[in-house]
């Protein structure tokens, strides 16, 4: 993977090829019990991918105010373990760190110092996951095959789940929905991508509505009360496009242009 472009912002940062998360500033908010080393105040941590197969995803810390030394593998560091097959997604809630382990199918929450605290693991029947969103003391869990998983976010027990669509990708949370990018599904005549954005009641994991948007949509995100996605279209006529939506505004869509990542 590429790792040559870094690009900063003042409250987030986002890496090719990795995820990428910084922590609250409120030290008292922290969380280190069991860590190894000591950490500043600013702190941001890095999920490295690996090598599909390798067993070799890393969990690095980065020191933004250049006070403590980068830590290429702090999983390691304070767990004694390897974080396992294939980093997938990286998120913060309530200064507990949360990432999806894709090849060794788990769900991993930590400390702010990345101290393990619990791990969901993934049934094998399930599809791989994907991405991950959180609100009001729950993780949201994107999976291949049609799922989003609902776990409790203090104990990673599941507590709901929704099944529709095909191959779920980026998934974000807007006043009570959850806005889920169903990409693709392959079959005999190969790829079908999808111009699908399922809208799912937070509350009882149901259905409310499919909003149509540009094809194969991917990365979501939320901000200011508004969902933005990029679609990374199908590779051939149709190139990646950015969209808004509105959910104050009955979902509105809304083109941006072109964009092939972003951050908030």
């Amino acid at each position: 993977m590429q790792f040559s472009k870094l690009f900063f912002s003042l409250c987030c940062m986002v890496a090719l090829g990795a995820s990428l998360v910084a922590c609250s500033e409120d030290e008292e908010l922290f969380d280190d019990s069991g860590s190894k080393v000591t950490l500043p105040v600013h702190r941001a941590f890095i999920l490295n991918e690996g090598t599909q197969g390798a067993n070799n995803a890393t969990l690095s810390f980065y020191a933004p105010d250049g006070n403590a030394d980068f830590i290429k593998d702090i999983f390691y560091t304070q767990n004694q373990a390897k974080l396992g097959d294939t980093g997938q997604a990286l998120i913060e809630y309530n200064n507990d760190l949360y990432a999806i382990i894709a090849g060794s199918r788990y769900l991993v929450r930590m400390n702010t110092a990345g101290v393990e605290k619990q791990r969901y693991a993934i049934p094998e029947s399930e599809g791989d996951p994907r991405y991950l969103a959180a609100d009001d003391g729950y993780i949201y869990m994107t999976q291949y095959g049609g799922q989003v998983t609902k776990l409790d976010a203090n104990t990673l027990k599941v507590v709901g789940t929704f099944k529709g669509g095909a191959n779920l990708e980026g998934i974000a949370e807007c006043d009570g929905k959850l806005y889920v990018a169903n990409s693709y599904l392959k079959n005999d005549a190969g790829y079908q991508y999808q111009t699908d954005l399922f809208v799912i009641n937070a509350a009882n994991m149901q259905l409310e509505t499919t909003l149509a948007v540009d094809i194969n949509p991917n990365q979501v995100l939320e901000e200011d009360g508004k969902i933005f996605l990029i679609s990374w279209g199908n590779y051939a006529d149709k190139g990646y496009s950015a969209q808004m939506i509105e959910p104050q505004n009955g979902n509105k869509p809304t083109s941006l242009g072109v964009a092939t990542n972003m951050a908030v």
